[in-house]
């Protein structure tokens, strides 16, 4: 994981050019707890979506990225430097695995993407049950998010983003049960993808 300050230095350096350069907006902050594990679970529309979320977050997000961004010519680079790590796409990664688990005990913020994929159009993809499952094997705080506007700035197979207008929306933290089990992962689940769809239309609205 990078140093604090390497965090808080990007950080600072990427929120006033965002706001500058796609008057960057920024809704529901206080959603996120000041202290302690937290999922970060957030629609998934572009490669762009993880250096706005971590402009975004007032602390650091530790994202669970797809190994093909860590290819990518300058984006890869920043990705490691903000925290990130690999997961491969398709199979059990219990590297990946156990990065998340070091992340939440650590009572840091882990970043993930549930639909597993980027996605297309105004509708939230099927949620994996992946979020839901580490946030109550860890007791961790699930948060809603989602990144309006970067499927017009950095559409898919696109290198260069363009112009245009991005709203970042944290939503209210999912109730958690205290108990564990196959149907309660399910129903939490069900809970994150309703919150995600609401998330994601109050960001496209806002851009």
């Amino acid at each position: 994981m990078p140093p604090a300050f390497d965090y808080r230095a990007l950080r600072a350096l990427a929120g006033p050019l965002f706001r500058r350069a796609f008057e960057l907006r920024v809704e529901g902050e206080a959603n996120l707890p000041a202290h302690g594990s937290v999922v970060l679970a957030a629609v998934h529309r572009s490669n762009s979506d993880v250096p706005f979320l971590a402009a975004a977050s007032p602390r650091p997000v530790h994202f669970m990225a797809k190994a093909e961004l860590f290819t990518l010519p300058v984006l890869g680079r920043w990705f490691g430097r903000l925290g990130a790590f690999p997961v491969e796409r398709g199979q059990t990664d219990k590297a990946a695995l156990i990065g998340a688990a070091r992340v939440l005990d650590r009572g840091e913020i882990l970043g993930i993407f549930p639909e597993g994929r980027i996605g297309v159009g105004a509708s939230v993809g099927s949620v994996q049950r992946g979020a839901a499952w580490l946030a109550l094997r860890h007791g961790a705080t699930l948060v809603p998010a989602a990144v309006g506007g970067t499927d017009r700035v950095l559409p898919p197979h696109t290198r260069f983003p363009r112009r245009g207008r991005i709203a970042v929306v944290f939503g209210s933290p999912l109730e958690l049960p205290g108990t564990r089990g196959r149907q309660v992962v399910d129903e939490v689940t069900e809970a994150l993808t309703r919150a995600l769809v609401a998330v994601y239309d109050e960001s496209r609205g806002l851009i």
